[in-house]
């Protein structure tokens, strides 16, 4: 179903974006600056919360149907859902790191730059791989029951900053967005 298949591309490129504004935000501690921590903290727990509970879960059951169709699959399926438990862990150690920081810890700037910039690196080839090697295998193989199961797995909810109704805690990450594409 090509529907469910532009919905995951859509979830991606908004990813993606998240991405970019995280790291412009990291370049600022290679000119001595102070990064916004608290804008940095509202992506991560972002990517957190939406993406590791509900994006990737549904990837997960659509790649599962997809080993059903086409069985060659399941190293690439497993090492992509390997990959979902990784990012939300590396997300976690990162989300603490920066919260360390924002309240005024010690946190020596390299590791945070370093655990940013595997996490970047790592979320965005995992996006990459997906968008080429899963979805147009998903899209020539799997059947409108497979997107049914999918859907009745793990149900969609509002997306809690790109949907209509978007949560109050992401307002400023939502500013920033729209300043952004203005």
């Amino acid at each position: 179903m090509s529907a469910s298949i532009a919905f995951w591309r859509a979830e991606h490129a908004s990813f993606a974006h998240l991405l970019d504004l995280f790291e412009k935000n990291l370049v600022a501690f290679h000119t001595g600056e102070r990064p916004d921590y608290d804008l940095m903290l509202d992506i991560l727990q972002y990517l957190r919360h939406f993406p590791d509970r509900y994006h990737h879960p549904r990837e997960d059951v659509a790649f599962d149907c997809l080993v059903k169709r086409e069985p060659g699959l399941l190293a690439l399926v497993d090492h992509l859902k390997d990959e979902h438990k990784s990012l939300a862990a590396s997300g976690q150690a990162l989300e603490e790191l920066l919260a360390e920081a924002s309240q005024g810890a010690i946190v020596a700037r390299e590791q945070i730059e370093s655990a940013a910039q595997d996490y970047l690196v790592d979320y965005r080839r995992h996006i990459a791989s997906e968008e080429l090697t899963v979805m147009p295998r998903a899209l020539a193989l799997l059947k409108d029951e497979d997107w049914a199961l999918v859907a009745r797995a793990i149900p969609t909810v509002m997306d809690p900053l790109f949907g209509d109704q978007a949560d109050e805690a992401y307002r400023e990450l939502r500013r920033l967005i729209a300043i952004e594409a203005g």
